[in-house]
């Protein structure tokens, strides 16, 4: 994945940085849950996203893990309800229990190669459409046995390079 540098953001973006709290490349939270609204690109200075940091934040609508980020923590976006475009980074291996539970109007997500693990309940009650974009058959079948309602039909398989992309 392309790094992001901070001319490229938006003005919504960097404002959206700025509500970030991080301690030691950890992102512990954010300061105001009602602030944070719109796209949020998260800087390629975090390593790591500790359990809970974005639940609730309702106004969310897109967000982008770059690959410096090899860790996320359960139940990371629930009851984000705006949410609608999750692009994962190839630094993550596993997503979290409940990582995307009661996103309801989460649309698309992107996930890398480097997934080798799905938690339970992590795309719980999300839009029954909803499309995912894979890198590999392997993660294909990985997010099929996490949750059986996904259908075949709403995951699309980048076979060209391996590498994730949006359409």
């Amino acid at each position: 994945m392309e790094q992001i540098s901070a001319l490229q953001l938006t003005a919504e973006e960097k404002a959206n940085v700025q509500l970030l709290r991080i301690t030691d490349g950890i992102l512990i939270g954010v300061t105001n849950r009602d602030d944070l609204t719109g796209s949020l690109i998260l800087p390629d200075t975090i390593t790591e996203i500790a359990h809970h940091a974005f639940e609730s934040c309702s106004g969310l609508t897109r967000i982008v893990i770059p690959d410096s980020v090899t860790k996320i923590g359960d139940w990371l976006f629930r009851d984000c309800t705006d949410l609608k475009e999750v692009i994962i980074g190839s630094g993550i291996s596993k997503i979290g229990i409940g990582a995307f539970f009661d996103c309801t109007h989460l649309s698309t997500i992107t996930i890398p190669q480097g997934i080798t693990e799905i938690g339970d309940n992590a795309f719980c009650n999300i839009q029954s459409n909803a499309q995912f974009i894979v890198a590999s058959n392997a993660v294909k079948k990985l997010l099929k046995h996490s949750d059986s309602s996904i259908q075949d039909e709403h995951i699309i398989v980048n076979r060209l390079s391996g590498e994730v992309f949006t359409p």
